[in-house]
């Protein structure tokens, strides 16, 4: 079974979702030993001039286009990692990944143009598609809300965690004094992040002179503007995405993860903070709390008391039930995200 993997949307400056969906998926792969399956990354020719952020995958890379030249490769099943898949894969199988429905479900963030060509992708994989992957369940009924698709023809197959957070050290032991609190972990980088609500909601908490806010990710001129009001800029630092190995040691020297997001296909920051020990605020909505599981503190996202009420309970998550989380959130490997893949492969080609 020779599979396509395209990966094109994973030409991005920063190692987070589609980049590493797709590297830690084809090394995934790679590492099942399937002497039956072997793989390829295949980017467009259009997106050339953005090699210099092709991420290190595990099988080799092909260049293609739609057209005559280069030929395109001869697969069994060709893969759009980010829901894009070619026009022209001759006669292989076509799968798409689908990572939330965003682009229908929240107002529009960006230029028209970009978001009529991501509504142009889906459609046309949801035209195209022999099977259909959804990274969680809440996905997969938004998808078929909005589709004509198959019920049968859409495979729920989760994410996994990174090996640098499956082997953190244990530290769920500890307990959370507010009084020491250090810090708390959030994101930016996106509107349905919703960090302005997590700022004011931060404002209003037990914590705002005790702990401060680390956030992952450049800030916009509304956060900007969020922090003034808030009277939090002293106690708030930003800093960009960074390797497994820095985001573990900053997940373990914290006190809690705050994300509330208003829309996330699966959560993976979840499972990377509830590995390294620390208590879980995030979303009652969307995918966050099927991948949080009864794991984590649930919260309304739009409500920012809803927030704050939720940031002050973080205090009273205990030692068994980080241990719990932990256990929970280990299950989830790239392996058996390979392995479930792999089996859609097949179900594609049957």
């Amino acid at each position: 079974m020779r599979v396509g993997l395209e990966a094109t949307a994973a030409l991005e400056r920063r190692f987070t979702g589609l980049p590493r969906y797709s590297v830690e998926l084809a090394r995934a792969l790679a590492d099942l030993g399937d002497e039956d399956l072997s793989c390829r990354i295949l980017l467009r020719v259009a997106d050339y001039r953005r090699r210099q952020f092709k991420p290190d995958y595990a099988w080799p890379v092909r260049w293609y286009c739609c057209g005559m030249w280069p030929m395109f490769p001869s697969c069994d099943v060709v893969h759009g990692l980010g829901v894009r898949l070619p026009r022209t894969v001759g006669r292989a199988a076509r799968v798409s990944t689908f990572h939330d429905m965003s682009p229908l479900s929240l107002p529009r963030y960006g230029s028209e143009r970009s978001h009529r060509n991501t509504l142009r992708r889906y459609e046309h994989a949801v035209r195209v598609a022999d099977r259909i992957i959804a990274v969680s369940a809440a996905t997969r009924a938004d998808l078929l809300s909005y589709f004509d698709y198959p019920e049968h023809r859409v495979h729920v197959v989760h994410h996994g965690v990174s090996a640098a957070f499956l082997t953190a050290a244990e530290r769920a032991g500890r307990t959370m004094d507010t009084g020491q609190a250090p810090y708390f972990v959030a994101f930016s980088g996106n509107p349905r992040k919703n960090l302005q609500r997590t700022i004011e909601a931060f404002g209003n908490s037990k914590f705002r002179d005790t702990a401060k806010l680390r956030i992952i990710g450049s800030p916009s001129k509304e956060e900007r503007e969020a922090l003034r009001a808030a009277r939090l800029e002293e106690r708030t630092r930003f800093s960009e995405p960074s390797d497994d190995e820095t985001m573990v040691k900053l997940y373990r020297g914290a006190s809690g993860l705050l994300f509330p997001s208003l829309l996330e296909g699966f959560g993976i920051p979840i499972l990377e903070a509830m590995c390294c020990g620390i208590p879980v605020l995030t979303s009652v909505r969307s995918g966050t709390a099927e991948t949080a599981g009864s794991h984590a503190v649930l919260v309304e996202p739009t409500s920012v008391e809803s927030i704050g009420d939720g940031i002050d309970r973080l205090c009273s998550v205990v030692p068994q039930a980080l241990r719990d989380a932990q256990t929970y959130a280990r299950a989830f490997t790239w392996c058996r995200t390979a392995e479930q893949t792999a089996a859609v492969y097949r179900a594609a080609l049957s």
